[in-house]
């Protein structure tokens, strides 16, 4: 040990240290932590543990004989530990003012925009343009959206809404779909939108909107577009079959089965959730779902659709979603119906 070392030891021997107080400072900074760190912050976990460690030392100080080099240590410890606490929590709730200020920054652009796609709703009622069913429903959604929003919706929750309401009020000669992404390691993101991105390509789709991310893990809402004719003439080839399909899945009429390709841009996207264990993505009528590392994936019948479309916390949380899968399959054995969903191999 260095003379220096030795000095720094003597000096916090010749200090008082009351460990019950230094113990109750670190409790209560394990309290504000738990608080405001997500639970996939792995640094508060750690600095959370090491505080839970160092409380029990600091407890049995009163009750057992320590030698002053060691009573001096675990003064240094406690010192240091709650600098770096206390740091990592003020940083934690600067994000969360940012995040909150986020937060309502997103929430007023989106009563402004349902502002406007209620307008144009009213406009295109009133020239007819939509098809008799989808006029019906977005008109049901966008009145039903516009006055029952829970006060508590989550943001997430609130952006899903806002992509549904903007799929069912397309421009002129579109045909939209809502996509959902949810993921607990936003590390993978990247490598998860450019997968998304193909397997969309794949079932004739093309991101026509893209709305804010929600961080925290990730969660983020997307509306699609139905890819154009490629020629007047007629629809090109694989694309155009692509689209058809999709259009299908999305309208609840009979679904063709997954191409190759579909199935393999799937399973493109299974490798790049790899380092999440939990996640959810949705487009057409596929449900992507991980579950603590285990995968799922599944063609949804046109009730399961209609019941993730009309429950937006469900595309929050891939537990609720599963349990929401088994109700309605449940629901049709018991009638005597078809679930009407399967499972897709890659």
């Amino acid at each position: 040990m260095s003379p220096s070392s030795e000095d720094d030891q003597h000096d916090h021997i010749a200090q008082p240290f009351d460990a019950a107080q230094a113990r109750a400072a670190l409790l209560d900074l394990r309290s504000a932590l738990e608080e405001v760190s997500p639970e996939t912050d792995q640094m508060a976990a750690r600095l959370i543990e090491e505080i839970n460690d160092l409380a029990v030392q600091l407890g049995e100080m009163g009750s057992i004989f320590l030698f002053p080099h060691r009573r001096a240590r675990l003064h240094q410890q406690a010192e240091f530990l709650t600098e770096r606490a206390s740091g990592y929590l003020t940083w934690l709730q600067a994000r969360r003012e940012q995040e909150a200020e986020a937060d309502r920054s997103h929430r007023q652009h989106r009563v402004s925009l349902e502002a406007e796609l209620m307008h144009e709703m009213r406009a295109m009622e009133r020239r007819s343009t939509l098809p008799g069913r989808r006029a019906e429903e977005a008109s049901d959604w966008l009145r039903e959206l516009a006055a029952s929003e829970p006060e508590g919706a989550s943001l997430a929750e609130s952006w899903f809404m806002t992509a549904m309401m903007i799929s069912l009020v397309p421009p002129p000669g579109m045909s939209l779909a809502p996509v959902a992404i949810y993921m607990d390691n936003d590390e993978d993101y990247p490598e998860v939108r450019q997968a998304l991105d193909r397997a969309l390509s794949s079932f004739g789709l093309e991101i026509h909107q893209e709305l804010p991310r929600v961080q925290g893990s990730v969660w983020q809402a997307f509306v699609a577009a139905f890819k154009r004719q490629a020629t007047p003439e007629g629809v090109d080839g694989a694309v155009g079959v692509a689209r058809a399909g999709a259009e299908a899945r999305w309208h609840g009429e009979p679904q063709s089965q997954i191409t190759k390709a579909q199935g393999e841009a799937i399973a493109a996207i299974l490798q790049s959730l790899e380092n999440s264990s939990n996640a959810l993505l949705y487009f057409s009528n596929v449900l992507i779902l991980k579950i603590d590392g285990v995968p799922l994936v599944r063609e949804l019948s046109p009730e399961q659709v209609d019941r993730m479309r009309r429950n937006p916390h469900l595309f929050t949380d891939p537990r609720l979603a599963l349990q929401m899968l088994e109700e309605v399959e449940e629901a049709a054995r018991r009638t005597g119906g078809e679930p009407g969903q399967s499972a897709i191999t890659t």
